[in-house]
Parts: structure tokens; C-alpha cells; sequence
């Protein structure tokens, strides 16, 4: 027991004395969020203008400033578009006005057309022209036009021009989340949350995995494990390095929970004061990414662990651990299965698949979509699958301990799992 508290307590220290634990502890939640923060912070600076030249043959006087007044008052950020109008009569070959104009744009990326028909009331769809169609802020512009259109329609037909108001308001519809917390209005916190959820799960189980590994590799090399194995029983060795390198995961979480609070209590009141509200993290999720992480961990650890023990290179041991890694990168593929619907039967099915179980149940719990008993049961699967695990790999890490530069295989292994 001396031994493997030994080896524990270097495996542990060696890893979070180092600068590279705290910066990386430090800096991977901003890490995750700047993806998603940088656009929204970039598009709102709302540094580009586009000039916009619209073709107006509807006839309408009115509709070009009912256009220009509904973008005003969309104040979205991004793109400023700049419209200037040039009447185009009935009688005219608009599609040859629009010709010289677009000789332009091609040479004048900050210019685009916009074409409104002498149908457009009839049913003609207007048409923009730009060498950017891609910009994100476009269906600003495309609403402005379209309820003009329709405004300017029933006036048309004799409406009054206070009903036109009333009936052609667009009114946003306010999602509420209800949970046993209460109600919260939802702008898309759920969404931001759920998301940095699976990456840091994602990130932390799959990366811990992976130094289980390497660190069998490396004192493989330099022939460490050999000088271990002399002093300690290969499963203290085991033990030692699957308890020390997740503690060092925990301690990671620890610190991260220690930010949150620090966050919750100066970060409300800030973004009360800005006008905003910032998105809510409870601490019991923070609880459950600590269990699913130590979960997740144990059960790729082992795995990763058992690699390291029986590959005689790193260049076979990348191969190895090339499958998993793709057994990983599932869950980033189908998260939005769990998103779109988080109570259904395939999200139940899909959160109590042992490696899928870390990072598609704790999307669910971050959605308040996981009652008690699936945890429960999601838990007990991945105890069990640690369990199975543990056992192959302390028959595998005894024999491959020690084998350094004899390439193994898969026969061999089953061998060994059926004799030793």
C-alpha cells in the first residue's frame, strides 16, 4: 500500500506543480468560450457598411422609405447597409440597368442591388445582388423589404394605416424554461451551457486518457517501469497511475468550480449593469461534470492504459488508440440529436452507451432533461463497464508490462486474458 501511495502522490504532484496545469487550468474556460463569444463580439463592433442600390420600378413612392425605415428600426449589429435609391419607369429594361450595376459590384466588394420589380406586389420575389451573399446580417435587410412589401399591400387596398401597424408587427416569441428551480427566460443560455458542458467533459476525459497512456509509453522507453515493477506488484503500478492522473482531472474541476463562484458573484451584477443577463451554471452541474469525468476517465484510462501496456512504440500505440479516438469524436457528431430532443427514447438510449454516457448524459442534465433514475441507471452502467475494464486490464498490464519492443498481437492478448 506504501508503493502505490508513493507512486500516487508523484503521479499527482509531478503533473499539477507544473506551470503548464495552471495555465491551462486558468485558461481552457476562456478557451471555450472565445468560440463562441469572438463572432457575436466581431459582428457587433459593426465596423463594415454596404451601399446599397436599390432598382425601383414598383410604381409605389412609399415603399422605399417604409424599406429604409424598417431597417432603421431593425438596429441589428453587423453590416450597416446604406440604400440609395434610383427609379427605374415601367417602360424601361431593368435587367439591363441591373447589368451596368453589377459590372461594379464585382470590382467593389462594399456594393450590392437590390431589385424590386414592377410586379413585386403581384407575388415577384425581390432579388439581391452582391458579391457577398453569405453575410449574416443579410436577413435584416430581407425582413425590411418583405414587411414593407406587405405593409405597403394593404394600404394598397384601403386599410387603415394604424391597423396596417398592428397586423404587420412581428411579435418574438419568449421561450421559458421550466425546471424545479423555477422559470428562467430563455435566450439561448441553455444552448451556450450545454455546449461548454460536452466540450470540457469531452476534453478532459479524452485528454487524462491519453497521459495514462503516454506515461506508460515514455517509462516504457526509458525502462522506468522496469525499476517500478522490481520495487511494487504491476497493479500497484496500475492503480498508481489511473488514481494519480485523475485526481490531477479532479483537482481541475475543483478549480474550475472555485472560478464559477467567483464569476456567479461578481459577473451578476455586472451584466445587470450592462443590461444583459449572463448565462446561469449551476454548481450541481459542476457536481455531476466531476462524477462523469472521473466515469468517463476510469473506463478510456483503462483502455488507453491497457494500449500502452501491450504496444512496443508510440507508433503502434497511436494506431491502437485511433479507433477510440473516433468512438470519442461520436458524440461531437450527434450532439444535436440530444439537443433537439433530450427526453426522447434514442437520447435515452444514446446517454447510457458507456463511452458515448459522459458527454451525452451530462448534455442532458445541463438541459434538465435527465430524471434522477436515468442517472442513477447511467452510472451503474458505467460502474460496470469499469469494472469489466479493470479486470482485462490487470490481466493485460501484468504480461505487457515488461515485454518492451516484441509486437503483440490480438491472439496473443486473448491469451492472455484466458491463462494468466
Amino acid at each position: 500500500m506504501l508503493e502505490t501511495w508513493t507512486m500516487l502522490k508523484r503521479e499527482y504532484l509531478v503533473r499539477v506543480m507544473r506551470r503548464r496545469f495552471i495555465v491551462s487550468t486558468l485558461m481552457a474556460p476562456v478557451l471555450w468560450v472565445a468560440p463562441f463569444l469572438l463572432p457575436v463580439f466581431l459582428i457587433s463592433l459593426r465596423s463594415s457598411e454596404r451601399a446599397v442600390i436599390v432598382l425601383d420600378q414598383s410604381g409605389d413612392p412609399e415603399l422605399f422609405g417604409m424599406i429604409s425605415r424598417n431597417l432603421a428600426n431593425s438596429n441589428g449589429a453587423g453590416t450597416k447597409f446604406v440604400l440609395t435609391q434610383q427609379i427605374v419607369p415601367a417602360q424601361s429594361d431593368l435587367d439591363e440597368v441591373r447589368a451596368s450595376i453589377t459590372k461594379d459590384i464585382v470590382l467593389h466588394a462594399d456594393r450590392a442591388c437590390l431589385v424590386l420589380r414592377n410586379n413585386i406586389f403581384e407575388g415577384q420575389n425581390p432579388q439581391y445582388y452582391a458579391s457577398n451573399v453569405t453575410d449574416l446580417t443579410l436577413p435584416l435587410l430581407g425582413n425590411a423589404v418583405t414587411s414593407a412589401i406587405t405593409q405597403r399591400r394593404l394600404a394598397r387596398d384601403g386599410l387603415d394605416p394604424e391597423k396596417i401597424k398592428l397586423y404587420s408587427a412581428q411579435l418574438p416569441m419568449t421561450a421559458i424554461k421550466v425546471s424545479s428551480e423555477g422559470e428562467t427566460s430563455e435566450g439561448g443560455q441553455a444552448f451556450l451551457v450545454s455546449i461548454l458542458v460536452i466540450i470540457s467533459v469531452f476534453a478532459t476525459v479524452s485528454g487524462y486518457s491519453s497521459i495514462v497512456m503516454h506515461s506508460i509509453m515514455e517509462e516504457k522507453q526509458s525502462r522506468i517501469i522496469e525499476l517500478l515493477a522490481t520495487s511494487a506488484e504491476p497493479y500497484q503500478v496500475m492503480a498508481s497511475k489511473l488514481l494519480g492522473v485523475g485526481l490531477v482531472g479532479l483537482t481541475q474541476y475543483a478549480a474550475w468550480a472555485g472560478l464559477l463562484m467567483i464569476v456567479k458573484l461578481a459577473g451578476n451584477s455586472l451584466a445587470s449593469f450592462a443590461g444583459f443577463q449572463l448565462a446561469k451554471i449551476p454548481l450541481r452541474l459542476v457536481f455531476y461534470c466531476s462524477i462523469f469525468f472521473a466515469l468517463g476517465y476510469f473506463l478510456m484510462a483503462t483502455v488507453y492504459l491497457i494500449i500502452g501496456a501491450i504496444a512496443s512504440k508510440p507508433e503502434d500505440a497511436e494506431v491502437l488508440r485511433r479507433p477510440l479516438f473516433i468512438l470519442n469524436i461520436v458524440p461531437m457528431a450527434i450532439f444535436w440529436l440530444i439537443l433537439q430532443d433530450p427526453s426522447g427514447s434514442l437520447s435515452v438510449v444514446i446517454s447510457m452507451i458507456p463511452f458515448f454516457a459522459p458527454t451525452m448524459m451530462m448534455m442532458r442534465i445541463s438541459l434538465a432533461a435527465a430524471p434522477a433514475w436515468q442517472i442513477l441507471l447511467c452510472i451503474c452502467i458505467m460502474v460496470s463497464s469499469i469494472l469489466v475494464s479493470l479486470w482485462v486490464a490487470s490481466r493485460v498490464f501484468r504480461m505487457g508490462l515488461l515485454l518492451y519492443g516484441k509486437k503483440l498481437s490480438l491472439a496473443e492478448v486473448g491469451h492472455w486474458l484466458r491463462y494468466s
